[in-house]
């Protein structure tokens, strides 16, 4: 700092938002000259600031604020700076800056900025059978198997008999085509074509505060908060543990959507879809050209035929725990995203 020259800080106040908006704090400098002569204009004394320094006040706009080489706080991020003259001779130094640490979004104070979202709603679907049995989660790393999703669900290793190969014609179907006989169930379909069923189903969405790539004091970057590595390893994938109060297999990671705040400071909406059936299809086995064709009711005056066999066809066959603390949420963000969805109503 300059030799008689006299800093003093006459202002720091606070002025909070609504919940996600951010905490802009404003600090206010006085700076007078022992020799008023060297009180220089306002416009330089800005291009000081956001350049090597203006008496010790560093403030680039996107960056933390440094005053006598000392970060105020990193999770304060300058965003305006002014510089007028005072009634004294000398400049009154005006920044203001934000900050979302009061969320917790650097996980240090105050409570993690969290919102819930449940959209209960209705999927139309084909459906061969209705009340159809579905694997039995006894065995977690079985619901992730092709070879569980399919069958009568009545034996064979998590409920549900594995099939042998594909029919040919040398040997025709003769019941053992996988998947092996059926999901159970009331067939519903007309003549084998499937009925149009009406499933609840309900997306939930979790919003909470990321910061993405920045430049600190010394100009080097800082990596974002949710790279896109890390959604890759989860995005498309079922819950490999109970997350939201709902079971093992039944939460589909669908989407991650991002807004801008303020600066590199997001709002990252996660989007992840519930069903009944655990995600899985229903697919009719094929008949043409086998001995069986359809199943057949005798006596049926509307000659109903029903597809003689239906097995469950699972497109999500991958796997993540997205309770993995700091992977997606940190332990105090799932633990809120719990207490929001918990107790949770009946499913099927």
């Amino acid at each position: 700092m300059t030799a008689g020259v006299t800093k003093t800080l006459i202002k720091a106040e606070s002025a909070s938002a609504e919940h996600f908006g951010a905490i802009n704090e404003t600090f206010v400098w006085r700076v007078i000259y022992n020799d008023k002569t060297q009180t220089v204009s306002p416009r330089v004394a800005i291009a000081d600031l956001i350049n090597q320094g203006f008496e010790g006040i560093a403030a680039r706009p996107g960056r933390p604020l440094v005053v006598d080489n000392v970060t105020v706080d990193t999770d304060l991020t300058t965003r305006t700076v002014d510089v007028t003259c005072n009634e004294q001779g000398g400049l009154d130094v005006v920044v203001g800056c934000t900050r979302y640490d009061w969320g917790g979004a650097s996980n240090t104070v105050g409570d993690p900025a969290v919102r819930v979202l449940a959209t209960p709603y209705t999927q139309t679907v084909q459906a061969w059978r209705v009340n159809p049995l579905l694997p039995i989660m006894n065995d977690v790393a079985a619901e992730f198997d092709d070879a569980d999703w399919g069958g009568d669900g009545s034996t064979g290793l998590n409920g549900v008999p594995t099939g042998t190969s594909a029919p040919t014609a040398a040997s025709p179907d003769d019941g053992t085509y996988r998947p092996a006989g059926d999901i159970g169930g009331t067939p519903v379909d007309w003549n084998g074509n499937p009925l149009q069923l009406t499933l609840p189903a309900m997306r939930i969405e979790v919003d909470v505060l990321r910061r993405g790539g920045y430049i600190q004091v010394n100009g080097t970057g800082s990596l974002d908060a949710l790279r896109p590595g890390v959604i890759l390893d989860y995005i498309g994938k079922r819950n490999t543990t109970s997350i939201f109060g709902l079971p093992v297999g039944s939460v589909l990671f669908d989407q991650v959507n991002r807004t801008r705040l303020d600066g590199e400071w997001t709002v990252c909406t996660f989007s992840f879809l519930w069903h009944p059936w655990r995600h899985a299809e229903q697919v009719p086995r094929p008949t043409y050209g086998t001995k069986a064709g359809t199943m057949a009711y005798e006596g049926d005056p509307r000659g109903i035929q029903h597809t003689r066999g239906v097995y469950w066809k699972q497109p999500f066959l991958l796997g993540a725990n997205f309770t993995t603390a700091n992977a997606l949420f940190t332990t105090t963000e799932l633990a809120l995203i719990e207490d929001f969805m918990v107790p949770p109503v009946p499913f099927p």
